[in-house]
């Protein structure tokens, strides 16, 4: 039994490791594009799933790849989220909102 849990933990941190690498992903997309929600659709259901089965080194550039070996490593998700929440937040901070009336 005790096997089963460790392997349970383990896959559980992958999945919220990836879970965070995605949010700040998304964080970024929704902060930087003007219609993110297209932006996100394409990288999820087009660029993921296609450099995902294309020889070579495409696999190494997707997040879905890291999720899968994040049980051996995880450093990789951990780089991904911190660059990318503070692309997010400089994107922020250097941006000019204004509220539509």
């Amino acid at each position: 039994m005790a096997p089963l849990v460790s392997t349970l933990l383990s896959d559980l941190g992958s999945v919220a490791l990836g879970l965070a690498a995605y949010g700040a992903v998304f964080l970024w997309a929704g902060a930087a594009l003007k219609r993110p929600l297209v932006a996100g659709l394409v990288f999820v259901f087009g660029w993921e799933q296609i450099a995902l089965v294309l020889p070579g080194y495409l696999r190494y550039l997707t997040i879905a790849y890291y999720v899968q070996t994040a049980t051996r490593d995880a450093t990789s998700l951990i780089l991904v989220t911190v660059m990318a929440l503070f692309i997010a937040m400089q994107t922020i901070e250097r941006r000019e909102y204004v509220l539509e009336q």
